[in-house]
C-alpha cells in the first residue's frame, strides 16, 4: 500500500521523524547497550577487553560453542538493525580458525565504561 502525502502535511513530518531521526543516532553504543541482554553484553565486553580476539578464544572465554556464539552475534546484529545503529563488531577472516573479532578503540572504551557502570547480574547457584 502506498500513501502520498504533501510535504506540508503534518503527518508527513511525523512519519519522516520516525523513519529517519533514529534515537540511537546521538549515542549509538549506549543505545545498543541498553537494548541488549546480559548475554549480548558479555560478547561486547569480551571483545573490548581483548582488543582483538580469535573466534576460538572468544568461545573459550564465554564458554560457548560455535553455534552459541553465532546466535549471540546474530542477536546483536538484529538489535543494532532494529535500533538503526551501526553494528560495532568487526570481523576478519572467513574460516572459523582464522576469524578474528574486534571493536574500534573508542567503541571498546565506551563498552568498558558502560560495563563498569552496569550492576553485575546475580547468577543462580
Amino acid at each position: 500500500m502506498t500513501v502520498d502525502l504533501d510535504d506540508d502535511d503534518p503527518r508527513a513530518g511525523r512519519i519522516r521523524a520516525l523513519l529517519f531521526e533514529q534515537p540511537g543516532a546521538a549515542e549509538p553504543i549506549a543505545t545498543l547497550w541498553t537494548a541488549c541482554r546480559n548475554e549480548h553484553r558479555e560478547v561486547l565486553v569480551a571483545i573490548a577487553t581483548a582488543g582483538e580476539i580469535t573466534q576460538a578464544d572468544l568461545e573459550k572465554k564465554l564458554d560457548l560453542s560455535g553455534v552459541g556464539l553465532r546466535g549471540r552475534h546474530g542477536g546483536l546484529a538484529k538489535i543494532a538493525k532494529r535500533l538503526g545503529v551501526e553494528y560495532p563488531i568487526r570481523s576478519a577472516g572467513t574460516h572459523r580458525d582464522a576469524r578474528r573479532f574486534s571493536l574500534a578503540s573508542d567503541v571498546a572504551k565506551q563498552v568498558l565504561k558502560l560495563d563498569s557502570k552496569t550492576p553485575s547480574p546475580k547468577r543462580k547457584p
